[in-house]
């Protein structure tokens, strides 16, 4: 069978190079190369593979110095809150409920009777 190129095979199978890699951590290049070998799918140069894992490295930086600066940042805020009375309304639509009587419909007699 021939080998597809990997650009088909991603967009074909939804393949998320990114998602593979932070699934799989340790995994190398040729790691990479010899999963989609047995996909049947050309695998990209070597350099595609390192630009993704710096790219993730980066990103993965970035996220994790705003996250400390957002924990340095905190900024208390006071907030009050007022819950109005449900009970006394809750109360006052069950007492009518209970006054409340249902009025049964009375059974048509035949014409045979």
């Amino acid at each position: 069978m021939a080998n597809i190129k990997y650009e088909i095979f991603q967009s074909r199978k939804r393949f998320n190079i990114v998602k593979w890699i932070k699934a799989n951590r340790n995994k190398t290049y040729e790691d990479f190369k010899s999963f989609l070998n047995t996909k049947s799918v050309i695998a990209p140069s070597e350099e595609y593979f390192q630009k993704v894992l710096s790219s993730i490295e980066k990103k993965e930086q970035v996220e994790s110095k705003s996250v400390e600066e957002s924990r340095k940042e905190t900024i208390p805020i006071d907030i009050e809150l007022s819950i109005p009375e449900v009970k006394q309304e809750l109360n006052d639509s069950l007492e009518e409920e209970k006054h409340k009587s249902r009025r049964r419909r009375r059974k048509k007699e035949s014409d045979e009777s």
